[in-house]
């Protein structure tokens, strides 16, 4: 709840019932830095009382909580009155927050007459119930065994709190959680403010990703957390090589890069004793009073044609190919993973487009520079081909 500018204190009347009292009373605030602040818990009396908790300095209320040492002599509930509630003398509306779930805490915020009445259902805590501003359910993705068996809109507990979400949509996987297993995505800054409403220790982070050069620890360190055991892509990339998918991939690619090497020998070899064989075909039209550069033009233009139809038409079968392949993919393996993406190896494909373009030019260079050397009486004397 968004806090007036200034805010100093709250001040809650209480109407305790004999069995609370040496429960403690505290409120907890997030400063403008997003820093929560939890003042000294207050105890609190049986009967009617008065109990002032500082705000200083945050701008925004996340609860009030009502704390124990011991749980071994509170009742499993609890009914407390709230007469009065306001901060720095402007009335505080508690008619719609609601009962803290934490650990098993549950209960209702009742409004009696002017004030109001928590019923509650104690947990196992140090907080063993509170009251917080209403709020509303959190996005969260989700898998579509959770969506089918929970619907758009349920109630899950995270971190020890009972949690409404709202599901936006679903994701058939996600990073490091096991193939086909359930999984829930949430905001971690949403979260995270539900959990520090607690002044309890229950939620952690245990995995931060970033990527790029730049290591995010000093940032971590800066805002109070303390990074554990920090791994990087390197060794993690090196144990992923390992495995047969990634060795079969190699070997695919090896195989590949073997077939095009060949295809390059295969075009020079073949392109080079084609047109050789094209001696008298060469001879009459210089006979005839042709020029080198037009015999050059036409057996450019002639090989870049069938050059050109060859490599569109093999690119587009492959692809055509590829695309209605890579769906039964995942199924043939026995397990639900995500629809494959296809990725052009761009670089792979441009190198060995190269290579061929050199291969048709260094073959028909040398086929073109024998017949042009050639002797037109000699080739016209013997039989055509």
């Amino acid at each position: 709840m968004q806090l007036p500018a200034g805010a100093q204190t709250l001040t809650i009347a209480l109407d305790a019932p004999p069995a609370a009292a040496g429960l403690k009373l505290s409120a907890t605030v997030l400063d403008a830095n997003d820093v929560a602040h939890t003042p000294e818990p207050q105890p609190i009396a049986a009967g009617t009382g008065t109990y002032r908790i500082t705000l200083a300095p945050g701008t925004r209320l996340l609860s009030v909580t009502f704390q124990a040492d011991t749980t071994m002599d509170l009742p499993y509930h609890l009914s407390i009155g709230i007469p009065r509630a306001d901060i720095d003398g402007m009335p505080l509306d508690l008619g719609d927050w609601q009962a803290l779930t934490w650990r098993g805490s549950s209960g209702r915020v009742a409004t009696v007459g002017e004030g109001y009445r928590l019923d509650a259902h104690l947990g196992a805590g140090t907080v063993v119930t509170g009251i917080v501003p209403p709020a509303p359910a959190m996005p969260a993705l989700l898998s579509p065994d959770v969506a089918a068996a929970e619907g758009d809109r349920f109630t899950v507990t995270l971190g020890g709190q009972q949690i409404e979400l709202q599901g936006i949509g679903t994701a058939t996987q996600f990073p490091s959680t096991v193939p086909n297993a359930p999984f829930i995505v949430v905001p971690v800054r949403a979260l995270l403010e539900r959990e520090a409403s607690v002044p309890e220790a229950g939620l952690t982070l245990n995995e931060v990703w970033a990527m790029g050069s730049h290591s995010p620890l000093d940032a971590l360190r800066a805002d109070d957390l303390l990074p554990g055991a920090v791994q990087r892509a390197a060794p993690i990339e090196g144990v992923l090589a390992q495995l047969p998918q990634s060795l079969a991939v190699g070997m695919n690619f090896t195989a590949a890069a073997g077939g095009v090497c060949l295809v390059v020998i295969g075009v020079a070899a073949g392109l080079y004793f084609a047109q050789r064989r094209r001696d008298y075909e060469f001879a009459a039209l210089r006979a005839m009073g042709t020029e080198r550069p037009q015999i050059w033009r036409a057996l450019v233009l002639e090989q870049s044609i069938l050059l050109g139809f060859a490599v569109v038409a093999g690119f587009g079968l492959g692809y055509l190919l590829l695309r209605l392949v890579m769906p039964y993919v995942g199924t043939s393996l026995g397990v639900s993973y995500p629809r494959p993406v296809l990725v052009m190896d761009w670089t792979s494909l441009g190198v060995a487009l190269a290579a061929i373009v050199g291969a048709t030019a260094l073959g028909l260079g040398l086929a073109v520079r024998t017949l042009m050397r050639s002797s037109v009486t000699g080739v016209l004397r013997g039989e055509a081909e």
